[in-house]
């Protein structure tokens, strides 16, 4: 039997095991599970009396027969059974098998479920392992060669000179001249000491002082030949390697720039920009050309790249100006996929389509949406530019004039409206590529029903709106600012690399001629190619759009997922005389939090709904916006204890309640308020051990 039920789907076994001992004992069987709305019937047997039994006479049906019985279904419901004749014990013993074997087809329908999201993620997590192992490789190796230079290069000019002072020492015979040699001798060892310092303080992280990286580059800065003035702020403390490595980078270019005596003061400028840290350097009076400072600093580059960073820098007329970032955290990211608890919005969409196709008898469409449930999310790319930035995305030149679907395949197929492409993006959504929308399109019907979109070109708001909100809202990300640009980073090779920064440059034809000049200076200003497609990136939009999409869909994914099969249902069943259905389906929308966080932080994102920059910026993290995890809601580093995230949630969910119960001119409206009072509730539950519930909600 076991094989039967690990081969058999529920919506089979069920409705036979109960049609079984219905026969068996001569009467009526139901298959019920206890719901919101009260005891409902999953299947039952005869059909005729099952139909029209409903939950509200299922008492008078039991009371109707001389002898019912009621057998409970393991961690489900009960059996009720209501024979014609008297009971005997063979008629009860095959009435508590079938309620045991109902209990194990129940729990392996959910548990098939589970299994496939499981094992998925296993897949996700074995890729990043791989991954993670050969940067690993790479990082260490990188970091041999830079102990060493900086062991060997960097103390080799103070080792000599403490030398050269002993030897001289040691022939002197004036006691005044040996002095002053002593003290010129104590000198030299006390810079021998702070080269070693300064070397030894990037060998272990726990060594960086407590304040942080832009502490300890203001006391490095402080013993430079150069002036150095210093603004803006990291924010939060992050991890160590994190910080690690952003200094190490930011102190190689700090000890570039200032290696020139001037008095013209070295600038600069830090900042947080969603997940990522950044330093920006901007030197005057620079001397030598953009190759040059390259030169310098490629070791450097390739080094923060390994680590997931990246290093740009180029020269304008005498002005060296050189940007370092960082990630803020360092993941797989099969992690960030949305967790989902049994009041999780995906478990409750999950339950009400296994409950639809156990109660109607239209198997072949309930099935379908049960498929759909573990598939991905779709993000379209609508207008006349949709090609470029589908293409800067998947990373291979998409050229479309209709609608096209790009989905992954293992080698690339083409076949009509479906183009099947290796591509790691695409094995995590499937992309749909519209060079035309009007008014009259509607990307939520049929085969289009769309999660997100993403506009490219001249697409006008009203059509854009009327065709994503036509059935179910779909996210709106940000556009990209020259997809033309992007394209080109995201798909040039060495060769059109050197073409760029030849004397006379070449470049695709399709290029616009202001997407041309900046990518001949991205190239000319890049070490390399790695540099020259992120800076491209940074320029065109590219680094922005790939960060959104990983952070409102990718995070998003059984959530976006889940909204659209729930949309379904509610067509499939727009005509149902089921009201118990119908009610479910109210209630999965009612308490559907997720999904609200969804649609506000995409409204926040494109309309000006909150006036306050600071307040804009903290409800969108709140809600979502950067991430899904309690450590990006909060902006605390992933290895933030329990009690650290509780206490962060406390103080936001406190500020966010006054602004709430103390509404100002200006403030944000009172909707924003209760969403975010919601999140924090929820993040204060979810590490206090305790439950709140707002008393506006």
């Amino acid at each position: 039997m076991h094989e039967v039920v690990a081969r058999v789907p529920a919506h089979v076994l069920v409705p036979a095991l109960v049609r079984n001992v219905a026969e068996s004992v001569d009467g009526t069987a139901l298959c019920c599970v206890e719901a919101d709305s009260g005891v409902v019937v999953l299947s039952g047997w005869p059909v005729a009396a099952a139909r029209s039994v409903s939950a509200a006479t299922i008492e008078d049906l039991v009371r109707e027969s001389p002898h019912p019985i009621d057998v409970p279904i393991p961690g489900e419901g009960v059996l009720l059974v209501a024979p014609r004749r008297r009971v005997t014990s063979a008629h009860r013993a095959i009435t508590g098998d079938t309620a045991a074997w109902l209990g194990v087809v129940l729990r392996a329908q959910r548990l098939r479920g589970d299994q496939i999201r499981t094992a998925a993620r296993a897949r996700a997590l074995l890729d990043e392992w791989s991954a993670v192992g050969d940067r690993l490789v790479s990082v260490r190796e990188l970091e041999r060669r830079r102990l060493v230079s900086a062991v060997v290069t960097t103390t080799g000019r103070e080792f000599a000179d403490v030398r050269r002072r002993i030897a001289e020492l040691a022939n002197l015979t004036d006691t005044a001249a040996a002095l002053d040699e002593v003290e010129a001798l104590r000198g030299s060892v006390d810079d021998l000491l702070n080269t070693f310092r300064t070397v030894a303080r990037g060998v272990h992280p726990s060594m960086l002082p407590e304040q942080g990286p832009r502490a300890t580059i203001a006391e490095l800065a402080a013993g430079l030949p150069r002036p150095v003035r210093m603004r803006g702020d990291l924010g939060r403390r992050v991890g160590w390697e994190v910080e690690s490595g952003f200094y190490h980078a930011a102190a190689a270019v700090l000890g570039v720039l200032a290696a020139p005596a001037t008095r013209a003061p070295l600038e600069i400028e830090y900042e947080r920009v969603g997940g990522e840290l950044r330093v920006h350097f901007r030197a005057p009076g620079w001397k030598t050309d953009t190759a040059s400072l390259h030169a310098a600093l490629a070791d450097d580059a390739e080094r923060l790249a390994v680590l997931g960073g990246r290093l740009g820098c180029v020269v304008n007329e005498d002005d060296a100006v050189v940007t370092v970032a960082l990630t803020r955290r360092w993941e797989p990211a099969a992690a960030s996929v949305t967790p989902t608890g049994p009041d999780s919005v995906p478990s409750r969409v999950r339950a009400l389509v296994e409950h639809g196709w156990l109660v109607s008898s239209h198997h072949e469409r309930w099935e379908a949406l049960a498929r759909s449930l573990h598939g991905l999310p779709r993000l379209a790319v609508v207008g006349p530019e949709a090609s470029a930035v589908a293409g800067a995305l998947v990373g291979v030149e998409l050229p479309v004039s209709g609608p096209t679907w790009f989905v992954h395949g293992d080698k690339p197929a083409f076949e009509p409206s479906v183009v099947r492409w290796p591509s790691r993006l695409l094995a995590e959504l499937s992309l749909l590529v519209m060079p035309e929308v009007s008014s009259g399109t509607n990307l939520q019907t049929g085969d289009l029903g769309v999660d997100a979109v993403i506009r490219a070109g001249d697409v006008s708001e009203q059509a854009l709106r009327t065709a994503c909100h036509a059935r179910r809202r779909a996210l709106t990300l940000t556009p990209v600012e020259h997809p033309w640009l992007a394209l080109v980073a995201a798909t040039m090779g060495e060769d059109e690399f050197r073409a760029l920064r030849s004397p006379v440059p070449a470049a695709p034809r399709w290029l616009p001629e202001r997407d041309l000049r900046a990518a001949v200076a991205a190239a000319r200003g890049s070490v390399d190619l790695e540099s020259a497609t992120a800076l491209m990136s940074d320029v065109s939009g590219l680094t922005g759009l790939r960060a959104a999409i990983a952070s409102r869909v990718l995070a998003n994914t059984e959530v976006l997922v889940a909204r659209r099969v729930l949309a379904d249902v509610s067509a499939l069943i727009a005509s149902s005389t089921d009201r118990d259905l119908q009610t479910r389906v109210e209630r999965v929308v009612a308490g559907a939090h997720e999904l609200a966080e969804l649609d506000l932080v995409d409204e926040i994102s494109q309309e000006d709904v909150v006036k306050s920059p600071q307040l804009r910026a903290e409800a969108l993290r709140l809600l979502g916006a950067h991430g899904v995890d309690a450590g990006r809601r909060l902006d605390l580093p992933a290895d933030a204890q329990a009690g650290e995230l509780a206490a962060a949630a406390e103080v936001a969910l406190a500020r966010w309640q006054r602004l709430l119960n103390q509404p100002v001119v200006g403030g944000p409206p009172q909707r924003v308020c209760h969403a975010v009072v919601r999140s924090c509730e929820e993040l204060v539950s979810a590490h206090r051990g305790e439950t709140f519930l707002s008393a506006q909600v």
